[in-house]
């Protein structure tokens, strides 16, 4: 088993060993396995369908490599489930959720795949257990919905399960093309209690966040970049410099799979503004102590502002709801927001759509224009107070010349803000030059 051994370098496996077989399995497909029988290695595939064992032959691992195996055993799986599926059209809720969690094996996130298990196990089968997949009907999860006895967010998500396990059930063959029992149920306006930023509220939001530029230099970079981009706070925390291309992120992974989180032009001010510490944008190295470090500053931070706000409940996660509603008022279509946000269900989009409905690019740079412009209105108390600070106009500014050291560097060593630092520093030169020219 020479060419196993080089496969298994990429994958780990399990031994399996009777007296006419001896077969390895592997841990990324699990039903696939290598046999060795007579000297002859063979890929084969072997589950469970029904309560009894069936198993399959791929071919000789000469001719298959362990990727191409891999494809050609889940297309396998699939055909052995729909074969079963289609002829037992009164497969039960119970067995099916069964079926239907070994073909998300790989597709859902691990989390994801707990938690929707656990779900399967305490809401949806104990209520519709043995009844035929095929005979639930509209009537039936709207009882069983409003008998959840859970958060009105936590109940959105168990439905959204149950209706995987319906549009699964359609692929199968089991239940007709568009008959899925729980569409047009998820309501999700009359329960979606997030709370939204106008122009004003971004203006006083650009005062509150000024007041900590000093204290919070890149958390509150971090809050502007949510507020430009619309991303989730997860997303922005695992970006790394490494994803950075000219006006996006490309993240690997994010809630839901790979996504580009688009730049517009005040994104990207904010990004040429930080230092490069780590290989992570905002959270450096990404070391335990740095990202406790960060979020518990963040945490210090975001309590302060919502105080100045007046706003005590008003979350960071608002800020993505406030950014998809401007979008939403600048008659950007609901597929454009999507887009945008990274959202994988059009229902989601519509929650935003309470005010107008009518490419992702070009979106985000005008909505985050929009929104720089709105939020960089100036009032009196929102002017540079650097020059403010005890240590002087002229003093700090003579100490970083003098220091030949980077911007960046220098500023990290002062506790100040690089962002506010530079354009003070900018004005300072500019009035020099005035005073020399008279």
């Amino acid at each position: 088993m020479s060419k196993l051994s080089a496969s298994s370098a990429v994958i780990k496996t399990r031994h399996h060993t009777t007296s006419r077989d001896a077969i390895v399995w592997d841990d990324h497909v699990r039903p696939l396995g290598l046999r060795t029988r007579d000297g002859k290695n063979t890929w084969i595939v072997q589950t469970r369908v029904d309560g009894k064992t069936k198993r399959r032959t791929l071919g000789s691992e000469d001719g298959i490599s362990i990727y191409q195996a891999r494809v050609l055993a889940q297309q396998t799986l699939d055909q052995l489930q729909q074969t079963y599926a289609r002829s037992n059209p009164l497969v039960s809720i119970e067995d099916f959720a069964n079926i239907c969690l070994e073909d998300c094996i790989g597709r859902w996130k691990a989390g994801s795949f707990k938690t929707n298990k656990s779900a399967i196990r305490s809401h949806i089968i104990p209520h519709f257990g043995g009844k035929a997949v095929v005979e639930i009907e509209h009537q039936d999860v709207v009882v069983w919905y409003h008998q959840i006895d859970r958060a009105p967010a936590t109940r959105n998500r168990i439905l959204s399960i149950l209706s995987t396990i319906m549009q699964h059930a359609e692929i199968t063959g089991i239940r007709p093309s568009h008959s899925n029992p729980c569409r047009y149920m998820r309501k999700r306006q009359s329960e979606f209690n997030a709370e939204y930023l106008d122009d004003n509220g971004y203006a006083k939001l650009a005062k509150a966040l000024h007041c900590f530029e000093d204290q919070f230099p890149m958390q509150v970079a971090f809050v502007k970049f949510l507020m430009f981009t619309g991303c989730r706070k997860g997303e922005a925390k695992s970006a790394q410099w490494s994803q950075l291309e000219l006006d996006r992120i490309a993240l690997p992974d994010s809630k839901t799979g790979p996504k580009t989180i688009w730049l517009g032009d005040p994104a990207r001010k904010i990004l040429k503004t930080l230092p490069k510490t780590g290989s992570h944008i905002f959270a450096g190295s990404q070391s335990n102590k740095f990202a406790n470090e960060f979020e518990r500053d963040l945490t210090r931070l975001w309590k302060e502002v919502r105080n100045k706000l007046t706003r005590p409940k008003f979350r960071l996660h608002d800020l993505r709801h406030s950014f998809a509603s401007v979008a939403v008022n600048m008659d950007y279509d609901l597929k454009v927001i999507g887009g945008l946000l990274g959202h994988t269900d059009p229902e989601t989009t519509a929650a935003y759509a309470h005010l107008n409905k009518k490419t992702v690019r070009e979106a985000g740079d005008r909505v985050g224009k929009h929104l720089e412009r709105t939020f960089g209105q100036k009032s009196p108390s929102q002017e540079p107070t650097i020059a403010r600070k005890t240590l002087g106009r002229h003093s700090v500014f003579m100490r970083f010349i003098k220091s030949k050291q980077k911007l960046d560097q220098f500023c990290k060593l002062e506790g100040l803000s690089p962002q506010t630092f530079r354009q003070e520093l900018r004005l300072w030169r500019k009035n020099n030059q005035r005073r020399a020219a008279k």
